[in-house]
């Protein structure tokens, strides 16, 4: 009988977000996250033509969000290779 002694996605998921929200304590990371953040919102303000404010924090929030996927797509793809 094999059994699966694979990481339990609930425990990958959770050191995922502990990863990212513990880059925020490391200020390079912090500063190139808030840089991004606002080319991102000038970048959308331009290809609108300013007739939509869009908020920065909102533009902050869903980059965290795609990080949090891309991380979470890349340790599942490893995750499959290694079992």
């Amino acid at each position: 009988m094999k059994q699966n002694r694979g990481i339990p996605n609930v425990i990958m998921f959770s050191a995922i977000i502990g990863v990212l929200i513990g880059l925020f304590r490391f200020w390079p990371f912090t500063l190139v996250f808030l840089i991004l953040g606002c080319i991102a919102t000038i970048v959308i303000d331009v290809m609108t033509g300013y007739e939509y404010m869009v908020n920065f924090l909102l533009v902050l929030f869903i980059e965290f969000l795609l990080m949090i996927i891309i991380m979470t797509v890349a340790l599942f793809i490893t995750k499959r290779r290694l079992s």
